[in-house]
């Protein structure tokens, strides 16, 4: 979503802000968000929706049943590792302060979880994208366009979250 999207750049070199603003943005922009801000809980709550249609999906694929249908799995898995991800980053602490120790963020992997989730650890949280790219990187066969997942975009992302893990 938008939102997302801009929550998880402005962050970072790839945005750069000309002059001032009242905008909640220029918070963001300035790591000076805070969890009661609009952007903020906008964030969090269309990460969660987005990871519940993945689980939607995964939840009705058999492993098998066709290479298409692995293939949509797969890009579900990688779509629900993508965003945990990004909250992770976001509402947790670097991997490295902690060796992953610190709280993370709710695992959403089934869409009749506990609807008030504690939060998982950094390192359980990591440990879960991991597994999702993984296994979504065995199930993404098919050829697609560049506007869908791939086997070469999950090791990519992959790659980031060890480096984020120094690992």
């Amino acid at each position: 979503t938008h939102t997302h999207h801009q929550m998880v750049e402005f962050g970072g070199d790839n945005t750069a802000l000309s002059g001032t603003s009242g905008s909640h943005w220029y918070n963001v922009y300035n790591y000076t968000h805070f969890p009661g801000m609009t952007v903020t809980t906008l964030f969090w709550s269309q990460a969660y929706k987005v990871i519940f249609s993945a689980n939607q999906i995964i939840e009705r694929i058999e492993d098998g049943e066709s290479s298409q249908l692995d293939q949509l799995k797969g890009e579900n898995l990688f779509i629900r590792a993508m965003v945990h991800f990004d909250l992770v980053k976001f509402f947790g602490r670097p991997y490295p302060q902690g060796q992953g120790e610190n709280p993370g963020v709710p695992i959403m992997d089934k869409t009749n979880g506990d609807p008030y989730p504690s939060r998982n650890s950094v390192k359980e949280v990591y440990d879960f994208i991991i597994a999702d790219l993984l296994k979504a990187a065995d199930l993404m066969t098919e050829e697609q366009s560049a506007s869908y997942a791939s086997r070469e975009a999950a090791y990519a992302l992959l790659s980031r979250i060890y480096l984020y893990k120094e690992d």
